[in-house]
């Protein structure tokens, strides 16, 4: 084949290779989850419901700036945050690698050889070979092996920024219920303090009785050892608040007792200013990142089949290399020394196409995997949003029921030491009013914060405060 036949070949080949190219493998069609028409645990018809379950910045609702502050800036100094971007950058990165197979390489080299050959079979003189040439290189997708490799890059791209989103959603609701743990233990150190103060006013009563001859030393000692009790649960309690504290500011990326000035001072447990919508199941789960990110997961593996399909195909190259070559320095430079090469390449897998097609094969079981595992995510988050919305009233109803036996325990605390004082009881009941008094009024606080967790939880089950594209509705 001469020059002519040479040119007019790859001429050929490079005008045919566009349309003739074919992209093998399946085609990725995104499915919808088969979801219920409404939540089993809301009384609302779906009709009726209005998607209010997952505001942007859920945590503004709260109307506490320094939980909103907390929040912001865990978004941005989470080492978790901060290695999710980083899983980002690098799927950014593969995916410009694999974009960049679908041209063709250009590389330059040179080099500079002297070689003596025995004077057995040859001259025995020194000869020099220098050489500089530019080699071109170009494997066409025929098959669409690379683009199949594109696209299943794409897909893994975008499941990093879903995966980056829940890790946003997660550690913003994790901000916010440590922070709600923050000010419940607070409250419950400033209840606890409250009933130490009134018992230890009960214990000087029973002592100034005993004295006079209108208790007994029992009397006393029950009052002390109540007294006791109490006051051995505020260090408790102080050591639950400082580890809090600490593992607060571990969800912000700083060291354990950097927030503690700023948590120093007493507030009430946050709560919202306004009551929430849930909306039906679909619109509430196109808001999980989780779930977008086994979508893209799914995605991303019926790329991959493709791409070990096209592996069963001809790689069709094509391959050219110009430059010079010479004996000496000068005559690279002065003489015609120019030399240049240039033509197709073929490669057919014959004995190794039974090991493709398991590949393939394999392929396919992978991507199987992946569909049972977004099915598993989408019933996943039903369950945990039914989870949620049933915290929600409950912890709401135990709540308002310790508010009142609080109340009630009380009032019950001021009868009984009215009826001691004048001798009508005896100091049995004022003891176990005391006692329950104390223990409703603590149990009031943990509701009036799991009250609050449960909502945080919910929002938390709805991929509340990150919207899709990856960024929260501030921004």
């Amino acid at each position: 084949m001469n020059e002519r036949h040479v040119r007019v070949a790859v001429l050929l080949l490079l005008a045919t290779a566009p349309s003739a190219c074919i992209t093998v493998g399946p085609d990725y069609d995104s499915v919808e989850p088969i979801v219920p028409d409404s939540w089993s645990a809301t009384d609302a018809p779906a009709e009726e419901a209005l998607f209010l379950a997952a505001p942007d910045q859920w945590w503004q609702e709260f109307d506490d700036p320094l939980l909103v502050s907390l929040v912001d800036r865990a978004a941005a100094g989470s080492l978790d945050v901060r290695a999710a971007g980083a899983r980002i950058a690098q799927a950014r990165a593969s995916l410009g690698i694999n974009q960049a197979d679908l041209w063709p390489t250009v590389d330059a080299s040179a080099s500079a050889t002297r070689s003596v050959s025995s004077p057995e079979v040859s001259s025995g003189q020194e000869v020099d070979f220098l050489r500089a040439s530019l080699d071109a290189g170009w494997e066409l997708d025929l098959f669409g092996g690379t683009r199949r490799s594109i696209e299943a890059a794409v897909a893994d791209y975008e499941g990093r920024i879903a995966d980056r989103d829940a890790v946003m959603v997660s550690i913003s609701a994790e901000v916010a219920q440590r922070y709600i743990d923050v000010r419940e233990l607070q409250d419950r150190i400033r209840i606890a303090s409250d009933n130490l103060l009134a018992q230890q006013e009960t214990y000087e009563l029973v002592q100034f009785r005993a004295e006079a001859g209108l208790s007994t030393g029992l009397d006393v000692q029950l009052a002390r050892s109540n007294l006791e009790s109490t006051r051995a649960r505020i260090p408790e309690l102080e050591n639950l608040l400082a580890r809090t504290r600490h593992s607060l500011a571990l969800l912000l990326g700083l060291a354990p007792g950097a927030l503690d000035a700023e948590l120093a001072s007493t507030t009430p447990i946050p709560t919202p200013v306004a009551d929430l919508a849930v909306g039906v199941p679909a619109e509430a789960l196109r808001s999980r990142p989780d779930i977008r990110s086994a979508e893209r997961a799914v995605a991303t593996q019926s790329a991959l089949v493709g791409v070990s399909t096209a592996q069963l195909y001809p790689r069709f190259r094509l391959s050219g290399s110009i430059g010079l070559e010479a004996l000496s320095l000068d005559g690279l430079f002065g003489g015609d020394a120019t030399a240049w090469s240039a033509g197709p390449s073929i490669g057919i897998p014959i004995f190794n196409r039974g090991r493709l097609r398991r590949g393939v094969d394999l392929q396919y079981v992978v991507l199987d995997q992946a569909e049972i595992e977004y099915e598993r995510t989408v019933l996943n988050a039903l369950a945990e949003v039914e989870d949620a919305l049933v915290a929600v009233r409950t912890s709401r109803e135990r709540r308002d029921a310790y508010g009142d036996a609080a109340a009630a325990a009380g009032q019950a605390v001021s009868l009984s030491l009215e009826l001691y004082s004048t001798g009508v009881r005896d100091f049995q009941s004022v003891l176990e009013a005391q006692r329950s008094l104390y223990s409703f009024q603590d149990l009031e606080a943990q509701s009036e914060a799991d009250a609050t967790t449960s909502l945080v939880r919910l929002y938390k089950a709805l991929g509340g405060g990150w919207q899709p594209d990856g960024t929260s509705g501030a921004t």
